[in-house]
This record gives C-alpha cells, structure tokens and sequence, in this order.
C-alpha cells in the first residue's frame, strides 16, 4: 500500500528505534505502534484515510474493468458467432478495434510504429489527471462554500504541494 511520505518516514524512524531497542518482534510492534500513534496529526490521519481510500477505489476499478473486459470476451474463446455480409449486420456487430477510442482515434486504424508514443502520452495525461485531483482533494480541505483557491490559498502551498508529490514520484 502508498503510504503519503510524511508517514512513511516517520512510521520509518519508529519501526527503527522499536527494533534497535527490542529483540522480540511483539514488543517491537507495540513500541512502534505506541510511539507512532503519539506522532499522529490531524493532517497524518487525513493523509493516510485518503491513501487507504484512493486504494479501495482503484481496487475496486481494477475490479469492474476485469469484469468488463471478461463480459466482453477478452478472457475466453472467440466468438464462434458468424457476421453476416450484409452493411446492416457488419455495421451493429463491428469490432471492438473500430470502437475503442485511444488518443482520440480509433483504435482499429493506429500504426505499431505510433503505439509505444501514443502509450507514452496516454501514460503522462493519466499521472496529470491523478496529480491534478489529488492537488484538488489537498484544497478542498482549505477552501470552503464559495470561497475560491486564490482568496484561501497562498501559491507556496500549493507549490510545496506539488514539489513533495514530485519527490515521491522520483
């Protein structure tokens, strides 16, 4: 599991003192546990809550794709239904390659040599969107009601923000 960084090192110098001053592992994990638990904030609480959540949620994503993806027939035997030639039959039965939509074309018609640059930049477009609702979900906790971003939130917070993400990426 994720965990935010400002959990993840603090739960790191707690594990390493309860281990350094214990030789068993019981009363190591209630060293830690007791010593952890007295270093947690308001905001830790927040951070870790969203991180178990987020987990769920793409847990559960991971879930309804495998489902759908199975309900279509991607894990099973093909098909051994006949498409009839007619224009009408052809145009209700078409394939998955003439409907999916990948970087704004259609699959079906995308060249092996574009594949790897357009995964590159489908790749990058995700981690903004992810980054971008992260940032949003750090600033609703600050800007309430009508209020907007600029009238509650200095730039340096959300730069520090963005900064710490960028470090945990690396």
């Amino acid at each position: 599991m994720f965990l935010p960084e400002n959990i993840a090192s603090t739960l790191r110098e707690v594990v390493k003192d309860a281990v350094e001053r214990h030789t068993d592992v019981d009363p190591q994990i209630e060293d830690a546990f007791a010593a952890f638990r007295s270093t947690v904030t308001e905001e830790m609480l927040d951070d870790l809550v969203r991180a178990v959540v987020q987990e769920a949620v793409y847990a559960r994503r991971s879930e309804v794709t495998y489902q759908s993806k199975r309900d279509a027939g991607a894990f099973g035997p093909p098909s051994r239904l006949k498409v009839a030639s007619s224009p009408d039959v052809a145009n209700v039965s078409r394939s998955i390659l003439d409907t999916w939509s990948v970087a704004g074309r259609c699959l079906g018609d995308i060249k092996g040599s574009e594949l790897a640059s357009l995964a590159d930049s489908e790749d990058k477009i995700g981690k903004g969107h992810l980054l971008n609702a992260d940032l949003l979900r750090h600033l609703a906790k600050r800007v309430k009601g009508e209020s907007k971003v600029r009238d509650c939130v200095r730039p340096s917070l959300v730069e520090a923000f963005l900064r710490r993400r960028g470090e945990q990426a690396a």
